[in-house]
């Protein structure tokens, strides 16, 4: 019986039709294996390309190749073209800056607003000779050319100023405003009498036989007044507080204030009355303890509120 199989005899069984398929890296490859008439020899694929797929695969890739250059190139640009910009901009913003400080120290140096009136106010124990004086303002100052924080800083020095505000009026004046101290005491300090101020500087020095109309500070030891400089002594600066905390009332009936110690600060009134208030602390309620007593008793001589919940009182006779 013959076979209905299309096999060889001697052979590997291998199908004359049977095709293998290999994927190269450009092209495709069929291979073909057909069987050789002799039944010997092995079987010999035979090679067939498929017509232009390997061409048309390079042609592709050139494309895209060429493609990707040209955006890198157009981004290439685009950068160049920014930085060119910013690059444009700084160098016309330097020019600009340039240009309004060059014209700004031009105007600065030119001999334009001259000052030739200078107007001070708000002194009343300073005279604006004095004030003037201590300005000092320079011959070749104009209203753009003002060393402004100089004239204050020399200003400030002076003891009895306690500030300073400096303008200008188009087209010649300088204005000079000042804030003066306030004589709070006079302290005895050896055989001289020194103003001190309310915010605690000493002011300046008098006799001992002057008169003022501010309260005497006596008894107090170890000072050594400067003019201009702050206060460093505890019993004076004690006396200070407690003046201004004191009401109308009794503030202006003091005659003198002692103070050998913090603790044995004491008011004289007139009367003379001895009133021992010691610390400043709580001097608003010592004072009210004070105008009681002297409303509700007679004949009173001396009162001590160091302690305010425990006043005590003496009067003639008691």
């Amino acid at each position: 019986m013959g076979s209905s199989s299309n096999r060889r005899s001697g052979s590997s069984g291998r199908s004359s039709k049977r095709k293998r398929v290999v994927i190269g890296a450009d092209e495709t490859l069929r291979v073909k294996y057909n069987h050789r008439e002799d039944s010997t020899g092995p079987d010999r694929p035979r090679v067939v390309h498929k017509a232009g797929q390997g061409s048309g695969q390079r042609a592709g890739s050139t494309a895209g190749r060429r493609m990707a250059t040209e955006k890198r190139q157009q981004r290439d640009r685009r950068r160049q073209a920014v930085s060119m910009h910013r690059v444009l901009v700084s160098i016309v913003f330097v020019g600009i800056l340039a240009l309004v400080v060059w014209g700004l120290v031009a105007l600065w140096r030119a001999p334009l607003f001259p000052i030739r009136h200078v107007e001070v106010s708000g002194a009343t124990h300073l005279s604006q000779e004095s004030i003037l004086a201590s300005a000092s303002v320079p011959a070749d100052a104009t209203l753009l050319k003002l060393p402004s924080s100089e004239i204050e800083k020399r200003l400030l020095a002076a003891p009895w100023i306690a500030e300073v505000r400096i303008s200008r009026s188009l087209p010649d004046t300088l204005k000079i405003a000042v804030v003066e101290r306030v004589a709070a005491a006079v302290v005895r300090s050896g055989t001289a009498m020194w103003l001190v101020s309310a915010d605690g500087f000493w002011l300046e020095q008098h006799s001992a036989v002057e008169t003022f109309a501010v309260p005497a500070v006596v008894d107090v030891s170890g000072l050594a007044p400067v003019a201009g400089e702050r206060i460093s002594s505890p019993e004076v600066t004690n006396v200070l507080s407690v003046l201004r905390g004191l009401s109308p009332d009794l503030s202006t009936r003091i005659v003198r204030i002692s103070a050998a110690s913090v603790d044995k600060t004491t008011i004289i009134l007139t009367g003379p009355i001895e009133v021992v208030v010691g610390e400043a602390d709580d001097i608003a309620k010592k004072d009210q303890i004070v105008r009681g007593i002297l409303a509700g008793q007679k004949n009173v001589v001396y009162i001590d509120v160091r302690l305010v919940d425990k006043p005590t009182w003496r009067g003639l006779g008691k």
